[in-house]
């Protein structure tokens, strides 16, 4: 019996050990603030029609290529008529449009200098 009481105890405090050492994985790093779906959509509905129409889509989507644009668009339309509704707009996952960071400290015209 005392054989058992012991080899619990020292299960429970291996367990605890464990515990005691566990990490918990830190957030992964945000790429700025939470994207507010309705403000977005407003400022990407140009006409003003409650609609962001394809065209709307590329041109605010800049930092995409059209063919990506176009993707998003097409797997969030519900009824294929290539212009999203506000719950169509919704179903978008708005962090994988946000503009990926540039690291490296890239220059805008290639770096080279004028002479």
């Amino acid at each position: 019996m005392l054989k058992l009481h012991a080899s619990i105890l020292l299960l429970a405090a291996a367990c605890f050990l464990a515990v005691g050492n566990l990490q918990v994985a830190p957030p992964k790093p945000s790429r700025g603030p939470k994207i507010n779906a309705e403000q977005l959509f407003k400022k990407m509905d140009t006409d003003r029609d409650r609609k962001v129409s394809l065209e709307e889509f590329i041109k605010a989507s800049k930092h995409l290529d059209e063919f990506k644009a176009e993707q998003h668009v097409r797997k969030a339309d519900l009824n294929g008529d290539a212009a999203l509704t506000m719950a169509e707009f919704r179903r978008l996952d708005l962090e994988k449009l946000r503009p990926k960071s540039t690291k490296g400290g890239a220059k805008k015209g290639g770096g080279k200098k004028k002479r």
